[in-house]
């Protein structure tokens, strides 16, 4: 005859049954036996629809060929532990099949579930009623307490409760009472319903709790997708107090149809200086007062794009429902968005030569430069968009300046635009070189009964290229009898040196005098000996050298400043 093993929960139900009938026989013959009081397994306790209970508390692929790693209930310690574990999508059905739930336990005290590794707890089924990946309902008033912990935030739980399957409720977690999430990563999400949906929901309002929510060392994304119009969706909701302590969380509710708050606490919401959140609704990024020990930046749409503000500090708490996206970073002070450059054709009026920029923790500032290589003084930079109407280049310098309790600012970044005259419509830079090379050598210039720019004619005896690449006067500083005049520096190829031009009259037809610079680097010059309190036009324009003669671009636009 064979002999036939016992072996793995066979043997282990067999040993159960043995010590019983050890401690029955025992007490029988009147031997006195001594225990702690036993502990109550959880009234209701299934993972994946397998029921765990004192004789088995272990559920791995032998309860069901399709789960990976373990689960395990320490009675003693009241402690399941998630070992890489993943349920593969199987449910508990109760309730007369109205709930389902990928973990459903009720516990009768205080229940810890350690994370050890990667676990995915999933719904695959739905269409019930309520629909859950994990349940912990311990029952409302009870203050049974639920802590989900790892060792680091390498230790992840993923939770994804309800499908594209429509039901009535779905949530990724759930309890009834209070809860704690520490030294771990949960990233949370619900599916389809029509009444409500949140990535992690607990609390009731127990005159015994203090907070509904702890977040400690832990990082937590928590969204709810329902995508139904008639549907309230939270990414993370507490009827209490909330509180975030060293931990990154990010909350979201942003659906068009159904979104509605990123967090929602129903007393405060609690943010201390070592965490970073974001949140977002498509009604509210948060709900509650807000107790936040970290600067912040707050928008008055969900994508984060428009109605920028800066967020204080605030220990006594603040209302900032007027925010659809709030950011709460360790980057105080940075850049949220750089400005983009347009694409700019002459039109004959001022345009904005960017887009405008986004920042965390201040303010965006802008000016213009001389070049790409030294920024403007500090005095130059304002919260207006630069603007420009004349074709040529442009160098918008851009940084983040502090607001409130943040100081300080963000090392200043340059942008290169430019404005196209309208017969070059964006053509690129490689174009236009070639556009010049060609023009020079088929002699494509103009006589002096040509008129070389909006402002002014050409001089008797000149040439002019209407293609040659000018430049721009970027300022005029007044002084004592003089002037300063400050340009955009011009590199193209065969461009020589600068002419400038200055008169009384605007119109350049009498007292005009001129100044020639000899050197493309120069970029800047000192006018004196000019009659002081007189009003004085300037304007510039490049050339080139073709033979013995010069062949000018057309002017700048014309600036003015009285002279001191």
């Amino acid at each position: 005859m064979k002999r036939r093993l016992i072996k793995g929960k066979n043997l282990k139900r067999l040993l159960s049954m043995l010590l019983g009938i050890a401690l029955t026989a025992g007490s029988l013959a009147g031997v006195p036996i001594t225990a702690k009081a036993a502990k109550s397994f959880p009234t209701l306790f299934y993972i994946g629809g397998v029921r765990v209970h004192s004789g088995n508390t272990v559920i791995d692929k032998e309860d069901n060929p399709a789960f990976k790693g373990s689960a395990s209930f320490d009675i003693n310690t009241y402690t399941l532990t998630l070992d890489n574990f993943d349920n593969s999508g199987e449910v508990f059905s109760y309730n007369n099949n109205k709930n389902i739930s990928g973990l459903f336990v009720i516990p009768s005290e205080n229940l810890t579930i350690k994370i050890i590794g990667t676990n995915r707890i999933t719904t695959k089924e739905s269409g019930s009623e309520y629909t859950f990946a994990m349940d912990c309902g311990a029952g409302f008033g009870t203050g049974i307490q639920v802590t989900i912990k790892g060792d680091s935030i390498n230790d992840k739980l993923i939770l994804e409760g309800g499908s594209d399957q429509e039901c009535a409720y779905t949530y990724g977690l759930s309890t009834e009472e209070n809860i704690i999430l520490e030294n771990c990563s949960i990233i949370s999400k619900s599916g389809k319903a029509s009444e409500r949906s949140c990535g992690i929901i607990t609390g009731y309002e127990n005159p015994a709790s203090i907070e509904n929510i702890i977040i400690r060392n832990a990082y937590i994304s928590a969204s709810a997708n329902s995508g139904l119009n008639y549907n309230i969706d939270y990414g993370i909701m507490g009827f209490k107090d909330i509180n975030i302590e060293n931990s990154i969380v990010e909350a979201t509710a942003v659906n068009n149809a159904s979104g509605f708050y990123g967090i929602y606490a129903g007393h405060t919401l609690n943010i201390d200086s070592l965490s970073s959140v974001m949140a977002a609704g498509r009604y509210n990024a948060l709900y509650g007062t807000v107790k936040n020990l970290k600067t912040g930046t707050g928008w008055t749409n969900k994508e984060g794009t428009e109605g920028q503000s800066f967020i204080d500090i605030s220990s006594t708490g603040q209302d900032l429902s007027s925010f659809k996206k709030v950011i709460f970073s360790d980057k105080s002070i940075s850049v949220n968005e750089k400005p983009k450059t347009k694409n700019l054709t002459y039109t004959g009026q001022a345009q904005q030569l960017v887009t405008a920029g986004s920042a965390y923790g201040g303010k965006m500032y802008y000016a213009l430069g001389e070049n790409a290589d030294t920024s403007p003084d500090d005095t130059a930079f304002s919260t207006d968009i630069p603007e420009a109407t004349e074709a040529g280049e442009y160098y918008v310098w851009f940084k983040v300046v502090g607001q409130g309790a943040v100081t300080g600012e963000t090392t200043p970044e340059c942008i290169t635009v430019k404005i196209y005259a309208p017969s070059q419509s964006a053509v690129s830079e490689e174009t236009n070189t070639n556009q010049e090379q060609s023009s020079q050598n088929a002699k494509q210039v103009h006589t002096a009964t040509d008129t070389t720019s909006e402002n002014t004619q050409a001089q008797p005896n000149e040439t002019v290229d209407k293609k040659q690449k000018s430049t721009s006067i970027s300022k005029v500083k007044a002084g004592i009898k003089s002037i300063t005049v400050t340009w955009k520096k011009q590199a193209a190829k065969g461009i020589k040196g600068y002419e400038i031009q200055y008169s009384t009259d605007k119109n350049f037809k009498n007292d005009v005098k001129t100044v020639t610079i000899k050197k493309t680097k120069t970029t800047s010059t000192k006018i004196k000996k000019l009659k002081s309190k007189k009003k004085y036009y300037v304007r510039i324009r490049t050339y080139k050298k073709a033979g013995n003669s010069k062949v000018y671009s057309n002017w700048s636009k014309v600036k003015s400043v009285r002279v001191k």
